[in-house]
C-alpha cells in the first residue's frame, strides 16, 4: 500500500489436521515495523473431526502454531462455526496456546455478530424479506434440530447393526451442533474491541491497519440484503421451513425408534422392509442435515489477499450462493488470476465453483504451473460417497485444478509430519515453492 513498508516475502503453511482446517499466513518484511518485528501473522481456522493417525493431537499442531509465529498472532480469521474450523479454539489445552498468541484482530462473518445491526441488513425500506434475527433464528433452530438427530444416534445400542450405517450421518449432525467453548472463546478473545464481523466488502480496513502493505479484499459472505440467495437451503426461500424440517424429523425419528426399540418384535419375513424403511427414514434425515451443513456454509468468510504482485485466495467453505453475489459485482474479475488457492470445504463438490475454477486458465503441458492450490482433507472421513457423487474431495474438481495448479493435500502428507510449507518473493514472477518445513 502507498506510504507503507510493504512485506518482501510470503510464507504459507498448512497444518495437519485430518479432516479440518489450520493455515497460517506469514508476511515477512526487510525491515523491524513500529512494535521491532518483521513479521505478521494470520491464522485461518483451527479444527478437526477426524484425526489423521492414532496418536496425532491437535495440542501438537498448536504448539507449532505457536513456534511459527513467535508467539505472536496478529489476526485470528474463523470463516464460521463449524467444528472442522474451530474446535482447536474450544479445548482447554489448545485453547490456552491460542489466547497465549494475543491475536489483536478476530475476524468472523457478519452472522457471528453478537449484537448485529438488524437495520443494515434487512432488504431495503418498503420492500418484504428476511431480517438478519430471522437468520440468526433460523440457525439456532437447525443446531437444535442436529441436536434431536444426534441424540438419537447415540442412544443406539453399541451393538446395534445399523449404527454403521449411519456413522457418516452422525458425524455430519454433529458438526452442526455450536461447540460453545470455541464460539464463546472466540467471542472473549474479540473483547474489547478486538472483533471484526464481516461481509461482502466490508471489514478490510482494520485487517489493513494491522499487516501493512497488504490489501485485503472481502468477496463474502454477502448480507442478506445484498444476496438473499444465501438462503436457498429453504426451498423456495419458505420462512417456515425450518419449522417444517423440525416435524419432519420429529417424525422419522419416532419411525425410526419404533422399529428398533428394545424387544420390539418384527417377524422375519418382515425384516427386509424394515431394513428398506431405516434407510430412507435415514436418507431423509441425511437430506436435512446435508442442507444445515450447506446452509452454514454459506455464511463462510472469502478473503481476496493482495501483497505484492502475488493474490492468495481463502474461501472457507463457502458454497456456490455465497460466491453468487460476487459474480455480479466488479470484484469477481480480481479473481481471474490467483497464485494461491486455498481449495474450499476439503475439496467437496460445491465450494469452488466451476464458474471460478474455468476461470483459471489451463496449463500447457510441460509448463510450471503459475498458481499454487491447498487442500486440507482426510479420504476415509465418511464425508459423502461416490455413488452419488458427493465423495470428498470430489475427483472431477480435483482433476480440473492439476490442470491448472499445482495441487498439494494434507492427505498425502506421510507420518509424522504436521504440516505443507510453501514461500513466495512477493515482488518477482517466481511462484509459490514448496520448502522444507521449518
Amino acid at each position: 500500500m502507498p506510504g507503507q513498508p510493504e512485506p518482501t516475502t510470503a510464507r504459507v503453511r498448512m497444518y495437519q489436521v485430518g479432516f479440518g482446517d489450520c493455515l497460517l499466513l506469514t508476511f515477512e518484511y526487510a525491515h523491524p515495523l513500529a512494535d521491532n518485528r518483521k513479521e505478521r501473522h494470520i491464522l485461518f481456522d483451527f479444527g478437526s473431526t477426524h484425526s489423521p493417525w492414532e496418536g496425532h493431537t491437535m495440542k501438537k499442531v498448536a504448539d507449532k502454531i505457536a513456534l511459527h509465529t513467535h508467539g505472536k498472532l496478529d489476526v485470528l480469521v474463523a470463516t464460521h462455526r463449524h467444528r472442522d474450523h474451530i474446535s482447536g479454539f474450544g479445548t482447554q489445552a489448545t485453547a490456552k496456546i491460542v489466547a497465549g498468541l494475543k491475536p489483536d484482530l478476530v475476524v468472523r462473518p457478519w452472522t457471528e455478530e453478537p449484537d448485529i445491526p438488524e437495520e443494515a441488513l434487512e432488504p431495503p425500506p418498503g420492500q418484504p424479506g428476511f431480517t438478519a434475527a430471522q437468520f440468526q433464528a433460523e440457525i439456532e433452530t437447525m443446531e437444535k434440530l442436529a441436536q434431536r438427530v444426534v441424540a438419537w444416534l447415540r442412544g443406539l445400542s453399541a451393538g446395534e447393526e445399523t449404527r454403521r450405517a449411519y456413522e457418516g450421518l452422525l458425524a455430519l449432525a454433529f458438526d452442526q451442533i455450536k461447540n460453545k467453548a470455541a464460539v464463546d472463546n472466540l467471542a472473549l478473545w474479540s473483547k474489547p474491541e478486538k472483533g471484526e464481523y464481516v461481509s461482502f466488502g466490508k471489514g478490510n480496513k482494520r485487517l489493513e491497519q494491522l499487516i501493512p502493505g497488504v490489501g485485503f479484499k472481502v468477496i463474502g459472505p454477502p448480507t442478506l440484503k445484498q444476496h438473499p440467495a444465501i438462503r436457498s437451503y429453504a426451498p423456495d426461500g419458505e420462512e417456515e421451513y425450518w419449522i417444517a424440517a423440525s416435524q419432519e424429523v420429529g417424525d422419522t425419528l419416532a419411525t425410526m425408534k419404533r422399529s428398533s426399540a428394545p424387544g420390539a418384535s418384527i417377524p422375519v419375513a418382515a425384516m427386509p422392509i424394515v431394513a428398506r424403511l431405516r434407510d430412507r427414514n435415514a436418507t431423509t434425515l441425511l437430506n436435512i442435515v446435508r442442507r444445515m451443513d450447506d446452509y452454514l456454509n454459506n455464511t463462510s468468510v472469502i478473503l481476496l489477499i493482495e501483497a505484492g504482485n502475488k493474490r492468495l485466495l481463502f474461501g472457507g467453505d463457502a458454497q456456490v450462493e455465497n460466491w453468487g453475489y460476487a459474480k455480479t459485482q466488479p470484484a469477481w474479475q480480481d479473481l481471474a488470476k490467483i497464485d494461491l488457492y486455498k481449495v474450499g470445504h476439503h475439496g467437496s463438490r460445491n465450494a469452488s465453483p466451476e464458474s471460478l475454477v474455468t476461470m483459471w486458465p489451463e496449463t500447457p503441458p510441460g509448463v510450471e504451473h503459475a498458481m499454487v492450490a491447498l487442500m486440507s482433507t482426510k479420504l476415509d472421513s465418511g464425508h459423502g460417497h461416490e455413488e452419488n457423487d458427493t465423495e470428498v474431495p470430489r475427483k472431477p474438481l480435483v482433476e480440473a485444478l492439476k490442470k491448472r495448479a499445482a495441487l498439494y493435500s494434507t492427505h498425502e502428507l506421510p507420518k509424522p509430519q504436521l504440516w505443507l510449507e510453501f514461500k513466495a518473493d512477493l515482488h518477482s514472477a517466481g511462484v509459490f515453492k514448496p520448502v522444507a518445513p521449518t
